[in-house]
């Protein structure tokens, strides 16, 4: 049975409960590749698609926070070296809901004897390091690395020592072999990892665009803010911890009732400062740190809520919304979930346009009702099994749709 076909078989299975299911597979919708997540220093290739604000990737467009040359740096990529792929392509290599990695990544093949290539590499749960063996030779990656549940032995990377885009990792073990030679990355993003230190980052003289730990047990304050300091380009964004959730205002109490139903918020938002409900819609694209202040005391938006293409994973300021009336709808997010919807427990209609670099939804816990249909586009990282299990507690008033790029 094809893969597909396959993934057809089992959510028609899993999710046999859910009203109205309908299934379209990636041959009716194609495939939608993932933003680039970035681009050869300085060139205006993919810079298009990272939008203002520069707490992304290299391409993050105006804001002076994209990567640079670090000291001492020149062309990127030896004289004898060889560039591989296009920008913006994304290789997906790992375990997913329909086989597992074992042995050479066949995917990677064509990259054996590469010292450089030109876009993004997502690594999900390897077995072992010769799942990777085609990239001993390796040296740099335009876009970004992002390791999902990597092994501990990372040895075929040894020789990488620059990342133009971001350096993502995602439930590591407490120590990490084989990135002992980086010596750049624009963003450093960590989530859910078991490292006590940066041990494992020896040789990395400097952090271009942003810095970004979430949920790393073992790290202290302290550790994470001495290595942002002493790593991270002046002005760059940094963002170390989860914001403490205040209380929500109180439920009774007399609504701040702002806009009208054909208002649309993109940026500023002081427009609806001090609201409780906003009854037109709010779209947040490229969004930055500290611009979402003023949206702290929604409780209710009566329109729209579009995320899209965020560069920061802090939406606290967003901690005591609980209710979006019309489309919730998220694309391209960047980084395995958010931070500040802790609140957020009904929509109108759900809508993942593009899962993105998702690999759950433990950031929308009280999410339980949405009232009219819901619609998800997923590619890998999002496993089939996280997407069936996310959508298994939700009380969806009408149809399902899913749809597969992988």
């Amino acid at each position: 049975m094809r893969g597909e076909e396959v993934e057809r078989h089992m959510l028609r299975r899993r999710l046999s409960g859910t009203a109205g299911l309908l299934l379209l597979g990636a041959a009716a919708c194609g495939t939608t590749p993932d933003r680039p997540s970035g681009a050869t220093g300085g060139a205006s290739t993919g810079a298009s698609s990272a939008g203002a604000g520069g707490g992304g990737d290299a391409t993050a467009g105006s804001g002076g926070s994209g990567a640079a040359e670090p000291s001492g740096g020149g062309q990127a990529g030896s004289p004898e070296g060889r560039d591989c792929g296009t920008v913006g392509e994304v290789i997906a290599v790992g375990a997913n809901v329909l086989r597992e990695a074992t042995g050479p990544a066949p995917e990677l093949e064509r990259l054996r004897g590469c010292t450089r290539f030109l876009g993004t590499l997502h690594l999900l749960s390897l077995d072992g390091p010769e799942a990777i063996d085609a990239l001993t030779d390796l040296r740099e990656i335009a876009g970004s690395l992002l390791l999902y549940s990597p092994p501990e032995d990372l040895g075929p990377l040894s020789n990488l020592t620059r990342i133009e885009g971001r350096l993502l990792v995602v439930a590591a073990p407490e120590a990490l072999r084989g990135l002992e030679s980086i010596q750049y990355v624009s963003g450093l993003w960590l989530y859910q990892s078991g490292f006590a230190d940066f041990s494992w980052l020896p040789a990395l003289a400097e952090i271009g665009a942003s810095m970004i730990a979430r949920r790393n047990a073992q790290l202290t304050a302290e550790a994470l803010e001495s290595f942002a300091t002493s790593h991270v380009r002046s002005g760059a964004l940094v963002s170390l911890t989860n914001a403490v959730p205040k209380e929500p205002p109180d439920p009774d109490a007399e609504a701040v009732v702002c806009g009208q139903p054909d208002d649309l918020v993109i940026v500023p938002y002081t427009s609806v400062a001090g609201c409780t409900r906003f009854r037109g819609s709010i779209h947040l694209s490229d969004t930055t740190p500290g611009a979402l202040e003023p949206l702290s005391s929604l409780v209710h938006i009566d329109g729209s809520l579009t995320l899209f293409r965020n560069h920061t994973d802090d939406f606290t300021a967003l901690r005591n919304l609980r209710r979006v009336g019309a489309n919730f709808q998220m694309h391209l997010l960047e980084g395995p979930g958010l931070d500040g919807f802790d609140a957020l427990a009904e929509v109108g209609e759900l809508r993942l346009v593009s899962s993105g670099e998702l690999t759950s939804f433990d950031w929308l816990p009280a999410l339980t009702s949405v009232r009219e249909s819901a619609l998800a586009v997923r590619g890998l990282p999002l496993s089939m099994e996280a997407l069936e299990s996310f959508l298994s507690r939700l009380d969806i008033g009408g149809e399902t749709a899913v749809m597969s790029l992988d």
